[in-house]
C-alpha cells in the first residue's frame, strides 16, 4: 500500500489531534496513517540516545543479632533462639550465629500490631 503525503491545508496538526482525541478514529484513513506516521517519527526522534533509568540500588538489608532482635520483639533470648525457625525470622549464618534480617523483624510485628505502614 503506497502512502500518499497529504498536502499541508489537509492535515491536522498532532496538536489539533490530541484536543480532540474522541474523534481522531473519524479521519480518513489516509489522515490517519499520515497522523500515525508523524507521530512514529517523533517518538524515534525522541528515542535517539535514551535510555530507561535504571532503578536505584537497592540497599542490603541490616541484620540483627539476638540480642537486638530479642529486644526488637519483646521475646527474651532463650526463647527467640530455641523458635526463630519456627517464628520463619531467622536464619544460621556460616559462623553459626543465628541472624535475623531486620525486614522479617519490622513485618513481623507489623503483622502483630496490625499495622501495614
Amino acid at each position: 500500500m503506497a502512502i500518499i503525503p497529504l498536502p499541508p491545508a489537509e492535515r491536522p496538526s498532532l496538536d489539533e489531534v490530541e484536543r480532540d482525541l474522541a474523534s481522531a478514529g473519524a479521519l480518513p484513513p489516509e489522515v490517519r496513517r499520515a497522523v500515525m506516521l508523524r507521530c512514529l517519527a517523533l517518538i524515534g526522534a525522541c528515542a535517539v540516545g535514551w535510555e530507561a533509568p535504571t532503578p536505584p540500588a537497592r540497599e542490603p538489608d541490616r541484620v540483627l543479632l539476638i540480642d537486638e532482635a530479642a529486644a526488637r520483639l519483646g521475646m527474651t533470648k532463650d526463647f527467640l533462639y530455641r523458635n526463630w525457625a519456627t517464628l520463619h525470622l531467622g536464619y544460621k549464618d556460616v559462623d553459626g550465629h543465628v541472624k535475623f534480617p531486620l525486614s522479617k523483624v519490622e513485618r513481623y510485628l507489623r503483622t502483630r500490631t496490625g499495622t501495614h505502614a
